[in-house]
């Protein structure tokens, strides 16, 4: 309604706009053809907004430059037509209103047709000439608060407080229609947590023409303060529904809140035993201001088997089958079993029991009995032990967790050096945090990944003794459809209790291999002993610089940048003269194509900047699957 009224005098004049650019672009069209290649697109007189904002309004595109075929594969241009090129002025037009130049206009388009070797039709220049005139300022703001009942008046009034400070209509600010929607969305929001969900705002505008400027009036109308009702629970089979109320963010007869209603689902999505999931707020059955509220759940299968085979350039052939059992002693514990085989871990096997929903509605109890076969270059070693794990989930992408294990290891083969132990235990207690609002899952475009681990061994049953810290960040931005530009840092740094303390050769940290620094092999980059055997160290630092874009279809490609190197001694040598650290680096060039688990990934990698000769590393080739962070 507040759209019509404020643009209810504009109506004559923008259409009048429209019928005389129509019939411009129609004269000018008699020098084009129709299927033309659009060469370029230009604006004249526009001061507001850029080329790149104006051009997003449009259907029309340019032909792209030699940059923009090869890192957004874009490769056809736009072909002219009378018809969408009205319809694109139309939309720019649009485009000035929201933005509040209500008078914004067109006053002509010029066309320059050419005749050019790379379009077998020739080309054509587009040239919109635009008078923007002063935009709309915002007046007065004044807020109507209409009380369902007089009891509410103070309850309203310090909520509209809270509110207030955030509202972006603000006098003096350029009216935007994008800023009336962030207020009215904000305030229902508000509000609508509070116990008010039936709450309405109408803003009525105000226009002063020769004044330009707007004046605001909103109503807001809460409604009636609600609670929830009735709590019904459907779909579940097997699942007692007391497992699930237990879940829900949201008790009968307390006040309601939309963020309650969308907290409870993602807890309820949180037992793992849910393939879907669905929350109805029943406001057609309202009963003295209590408002039911159903459950509806469809289970997941009780068992499920999961298995693949695959091959790699670094672990060669492997295969792992994934059995997970639902509803084990009841509710929604489950019991997983996992066997993995592949070159790097011959015999890999886990057994993890969860008991969800441990004391805290977000907290998840695990017990993982494990054994381990592992072999590198660098060690050999077999694990058997367990862990018990925390895990608790504060918010949406933000968890913690912290964790008590216990193993015996045996060192192995011929990278078992003399002067270290062969037969070790380790118990140690781990807390970590995370944060991760990156996604999709398997290909990230957008959002950023944080974590944090300390981890303290030495607790006991005659173990190694050392601290152990990592830190990891990655971000991604997406520039345009199919290009991002990631990049990421990670460093740790071991501290042993003794000068001389063991660090068994699997804690340490290592560099190089297809998710490390591309230039070197698995693992390679980093100190070494007499025979050329990697030995890891206690300081590590490494990083990427990535940039991904598409090629054709399921065919992407990626450019990168790594660098980074493991050292032992005091982590600040990185910067001291009289024993410096050299960072190494690595660039290459890779492809990518698009599978439902992700990418089979294919970099060549190469050292670049080269340091000292007798870490050179050669061109290395990498096969995988997943992007490299």
């Amino acid at each position: 309604m507040y759209k019509i009224r404020f643009y209810r005098l504009h109506k004559i004049s923008f259409f009048i706009t429209v019928f005389l650019l129509s019939f411009s672009v129609y004269t000018a069209h008699i020098q084009a053809q129709e299927g033309y290649t659009v060469r370029s697109i230009s604006f004249q007189g526009n001061k507001a907004f850029s080329k790149g904002e104006l051009t997003l309004q449009m259907i029309t595109r340019e032909r792209p430059n030699m940059l923009k075929r090869f890192f957004a594969g874009d490769k056809e241009a736009s072909r002219f037509s009378r018809n969408i090129l009205e319809t694109d002025s139309t939309r720019i037009l649009t485009f000035y209103r929201t933005e509040g130049f209500l008078d914004a206009e067109i006053t002509g388009i010029a066309l320059n047709v050419r005749d050019d070797d790379d379009a077998l039709d020739g080309t054509v220049d587009i040239i919109i000439n635009l008078r923007e005139h002063e935009p709309i300022i915002i007046g007065q703001v004044n807020y109507h608060l209409e009380l369902f009942a007089d009891k509410d008046e103070r309850k309203v009034s310090r909520i509209f407080e809270t509110i207030k400070p955030r509202l972006l209509l603000k006098s003096g600010n350029r009216y935007r229609d994008a800023t009336l929607q962030n207020d009215r969305q904000l305030i229902a929001r508000t509000f609508t947590d509070a116990g008010f969900p039936f709450i309405k705002v109408q803003p009525i505008p105000a226009l002063d023409r020769a004044q330009r400027r707007v004046d605001f009036t909103i109503h807001i109308k809460p409604g009636p303060e609600c609670f929830f009702g009735e709590i019904r629970i459907t779909g579940n089979e097997k699942i007692p529904a007391q497992v699930i109320r237990r879940q829900l963010a949201l008790q009968e007869n307390t006040l309601y809140s939309n963020r309650a209603v969308k907290n409870s689902q993602i807890r309820i999505y949180q037992l793992g035993a849910f393939q879907f999931v669905s929350i109805k707020v029943l406001t057609n059955e309202i009963t003295d201001f209590r408002i039911p509220i159903q459950v509806v759940v469809k289970e997941a299968p009780r068992l499920t088997t999961k298995f693949a085979v695959g091959w790699g350039l670094e672990d060669q052939f492997r295969g792992y089958v994934d059995m997970t059992r639902i509803g084990l002693l009841g509710g929604a514990r489950r019991l997983n079993l996992f066997l993995k085989h592949s070159y790097l871990e011959p015999l890999t096997a886990n057994i993890r029991w969860t008991e969800p929903a441990f004391l805290f509605k977000r907290t998840s109890l695990t017990l993982n009995p494990f054994y381990r076969d592992e072999r590198e270059d660098a060690y050999r070693v077999r694990r058997l032990g367990g862990t018990l794990s925390l895990l608790q989930s504060f918010a949406r992408y933000s968890s913690s967790y912290l964790n008590y294990a216990f193993e015996q290891s045996r060192s192995i083969g011929s990278a078992a050096a003399q002067d270290e132990l062969t037969l070790y235990n380790k118990s140690s207690l781990t807390y970590g945090m995370t944060r991760d609002s990156s996604g999709p899952i398997f290909s990230p475009s957008h959002g950023m990944y944080t974590s944090a681990t300390a981890t303290v061994t030495g607790l006991g049953f005659n173990s190694v003794s050392y601290l152990r810290f990592v830190l990891e960040g990655r971000r991604y931005h997406e520039l345009s459809p199919g290009t991002v530009f990631a990049y990421r840092l990670k460093l740790g740094v071991i501290h042993p209790f003794r000068s001389n303390q063991f660090i068994p050769r699997e804690e340490r940290f290592y560099a190089g291999g297809s998710r490390s620094v591309r230039g070197w092999k698995r693992l390679d980059l980093g100190p070494k002993d007499a025979e050329g055997i990697p030995t890891g160290g206690t300081n590590y630092l490494e990083g990427s610089f990535e940039l991904r874009f598409p090629l054709w279809r399921e065919l992407s490609a990626a450019t990168f940048l790594d660098f980074g190197n493991v050292w032992n001694g005091a982590y600040d040598a990185l910067f001291r003269k009289d024993e410096p650290v050299t960072i190494h680096f690595a660039g290459g060039f890779g492809l990518r194509v698009k599978t439902p688990v992700g990418p089979i990934r294919f970099d060549l990698g190469s050292e670049i900047f080269r340091g000292r000769p007798n870490l050179k590393s050669g061109l290395q080739i990498h096969l995988s699957i997943g992007e490299a962070f």
